[in-house]
């Protein structure tokens, strides 16, 4: 572990180097079910805006084999009711 010099970001005085502050940044979920609950399907653009993640977290998802992608003319499909039972087995959603 190497010694960092840690700022101060409201005065920007340099703290004590002893004194290591670990900040802890939480990101929020914003997931929209609306359209989990209209379509039986939702391609990789829907359910990005869905989750509110990237596309490629989505296709690491898949490449885990925690969520079934189907292909269907070039694009990719995901079942509305598998990404419910994914986001309810991560304690997302109840």
């Amino acid at each position: 572990m190497r010694n960092c010099n840690v700022r101060n970001w409201d005065t920007g005085n340099p703290e004590n180097p002893n004194q290591t502050k670990i900040k802890h940044m939480v990101r929020e979920l914003n997931i929209n079910t609306t359209l989990l609950e209209e379509r039986e399907f939702l391609n990789i653009k829907d359910l990005k805006h869905t989750l509110g993640t990237s596309q490629n977290t989505i296709y690491r998802i898949c490449d885990r084999k925690e969520l079934n992608k189907y292909k269907f003319r070039g694009k990719c499909w995901f079942r509305s009711d598998e990404v419910k039972t994914y986001l309810i087995g991560k304690g997302v959603l109840k």
